[in-house]
């Protein structure tokens, strides 16, 4: 048993049947047992630390000194950079379907675009909508305006859907303020201006080639109808004091534009009173902050809603943080678990060897 476990902890080959075995059971737990993907990665992780030898002090600390033990760094490594970004950005997205931002920015595109174009303005609706608003949150609060889409034009829901899927999509898995680029910033110590800049390269081919030319050439030829029950005629909705498009827009594109001044004017400009500005209002939490409280003014309480009613909207809306939080760093704490293991250096050596030397640098940061 001692030689067992002495080849698991130091050899390539158990080091890697150990991640194996870790990551099996943990899709097990989570696929099959239906356990909250929390708990099963903090529990994995922590059976993954035990069998590769790191010690209960290591792992855990004792009940008077915990700050240096793994699973206290692990989570507060990543939660110390994400936890602020996510929480105001999911009060910016609640602030914005309440005050009827959402489809004030889609009836405007399909002015632009005409009927015709319908399909490329719920796409652009999803990709812009979606970089302050979760996937989930985006399909609730976009699904009526693709139904009213649908029933206007007469065709497919395919049509009209897969576009704005995917502009959701590719915004949630690209681009901040979503927790997955988050925390790849974090994790790589990458600016968040740089992972704008390379997700909005990567996004917005991804986006156009799945939801715009796929949507349209499969809804062209598979004909969804509107489920009965959401078909809603549009004099059923009481009248809405919108806000004005540049006030939407502005109130997405503010956070993004202070993080990118941020991150080119440490790199072009001199040092100097202005780049100390510019690098300031670029932090991402002050970037947010200063988004949200003009979204608070701008649609909020200058539009009549009350503090009362953005204080309860603002309560609602973090809910569900919650469980993301602690599944982000629930996936810290095993991604520290592995390193710590060796399991990354098992992982790169082996990368190494089959000619991949990139590939094993960048795990190794």
């Amino acid at each position: 048993m001692v030689e067992f476990l002495d080849w698991l902890r130091h050899d390539t080959v158990g080091l890697l049947l150990l991640a194996s075995a870790g990551i099996a059971l943990l899709l097990f737990l989570i696929i099959k047992v239906k356990l909250e993907p929390f708990i099963a990665l903090l529990g994995v992780g922590v059976l993954v630390a035990l069998a590769g030898g790191i010690s209960i002090d290591a792992l855990a600390g004792t009940a008077t000194k915990s700050g240096d033990a793994l699973l206290e760094k692990g989570f507060a490594g990543i939660l110390g950079h994400i936890t602020v970004i996510i929480g105001l950005g999911t009060v910016l997205g609640a602030i914005l379907e309440r005050s009827g931002g959402a489809e004030v920015l889609l009836s405007r595109l399909v002015r632009v675009f005409g009927e015709k174009g319908t399909p490329l303005a719920m796409g652009i609706t999803g990709f812009v909508l979606g970089i302050p608003v979760f996937f989930d949150i985006g399909i609730f609060v976009l699904a009526p305006l693709v139904y009213v889409a649908a029933i206007r034009g007469g065709k497919s829901l395919l049509l009209y859907a897969l576009p704005l899927l995917a502009g959701l999509s590719v915004t949630h898995a690209f681009l901040p303020l979503h927790p997955g680029p988050v925390a790849a910033a974090g994790l790589f110590h990458v600016e968040l201006g740089w992972i704008i800049v390379m997700g909005l390269a990567c996004g917005i081919p991804a986006w156009f080639a799945s939801g715009i030319l796929w949507g349209t050439w499969i809804g062209k030829r598979m004909m969804v109808e509107v489920p009965a029950d959401r078909v809603v005629a549009e004099s059923d909705k009481g009248a809405r004091n919108e806000p004005h498009i540049g006030l939407v827009l502005l109130t997405i594109g503010l956070p993004m534009l202070l993080i990118l001044g941020g991150t080119f004017g440490n790199v072009l400009l001199p040092v100097g009173g202005f780049r100390a500005a510019l690098q300031f209002f670029g932090t991402p939490a002050i970037a947010l902050t200063v988004a949200v409280l003009l979204a608070i003014w701008l649609l909020g309480i200058r539009r009549g809603i009350t503090a009362q009613e953005l204080s309860e909207l603002s309560t609602a809306s973090l809910r569900p943080v919650g469980m993301i939080l602690l599944v982000v760093g629930s996936g810290a704490f095993f991604g520290s678990v592995l390193s710590a293991t060796g399991v990354g250096q098992a992982v790169a050596g082996s990368l190494a060897q089959w000619g991949l030397p990139k590939a094993r640098r960048r795990w190794q940061l």
